[in-house]
């Protein structure tokens, strides 16, 4: 992972952004958490969840 970033939003929610720096270690990160009680019991607090990839193409 190359960053992670969590903000609080004006309206006192969250949004946690995660960037990986390949696809092969955002999929394993993913299948690892798999099962964790904790993962489990955190994503169900979550109202809306998604995922977007994409390639960086220029970065200041």
């Amino acid at each position: 992972m190359t960053e992670t970033r969590l903000t609080r939003l004006e309206d006192g929610t969250y949004l946690d952004t995660w960037r990986w720096d390949r696809a092969e270690n955002m999929l394993a990160a993913i299948a690892a958490a798999q099962g964790i009680p904790l993962v489990d019991a955190t994503g169900a607090l979550m109202l809306e969840a998604s995922t977007l990839t994409g390639e960086i193409v220029d970065e200041t």
